[in-house]
């Protein structure tokens, strides 16, 4: 679960204490302007490189395969991933 956001005041140098954050716990940080306005979020860079994994994957079909050959009694699926 998200903590309370951040938001950002006159000192930038909480930047990377937000980045270790973000890296240390999985968890992105999201970032609130004071004014109201859209905000932002910092994600560590290994959820983001799983984010874009998964994007390029659904872009592909394979989670359409690997839905339609979920009932395929022919497909052993534990030993298939454990093969990976």
């Amino acid at each position: 679960m998200m903590k309370n956001p951040y938001v950002p005041t006159h000192d930038q140098r909480e930047l990377i204490s937000l980045m270790k954050q973000a890296n240390s716990n999985a968890e992105a940080v999201k970032i609130e302007p004071a004014d109201g306005g859209k905000g932002a979020f910092v994600v560590g860079e290994d959820e983001w490189k799983a984010i874009q994994e998964t994007l390029f994957l659904i872009s592909h079909g394979v989670d359409k395969q690997i839905q339609d050959r979920s009932d395929d009694s022919n497909e052993d699926f534990d030993r298939a991933w454990q093969s990976i």
